[in-house]
């Protein structure tokens, strides 16, 4: 087994471990544009696990990471799409756009920056 699938392994036990801290999350992905009909389509959309928390006071400068940015981390295995910029995250009942994402090296898990 490589060291990548342990971290793997290790972050979806860490999450079921959770248990109750952790929320639904539905990503739905930014929906390819039709220029002979000038619509959107719909994008795609999946439920994964979550944990929701906010940036410190000394992640935030009122720019790039602004005061009520939230930061979400997710399990990567537990998206059955690949998350972009732009898309959206709605958690509790409150929808959010994508700003950033980044992963760790093990791609185990995603970190999103979220504003409403």
């Amino acid at each position: 087994m490589s060291l990548s699938k342990l971290v793997q392994d290790n972050v979806a036990m860490a999450f079921d471990m959770l248990g109750d801290l952790t929320l639904t999350a539905t990503y739905t992905g930014k929906g390819a544009y039709d220029p002979s009909t000038g619509a959107v389509a719909a994008g795609q959309s999946t439920t994964f696990n979550a944990v929701l928390t906010t940036y410190g006071a000394y992640e935030t400068n009122g720019t790039t990471v602004q005061a009520n940015d939230r930061k979400m981390i997710a399990n990567a295995a537990s998206l059955s799409i690949e998350p972009s910029v732009g898309g959206t995250i709605t958690a509790a009942g409150v929808g959010y756009e994508i700003i950033a994402i980044s992963q760790d090296p093990a791609l185990a898990t995603y970190e999103f920056q979220l504003r409403r």
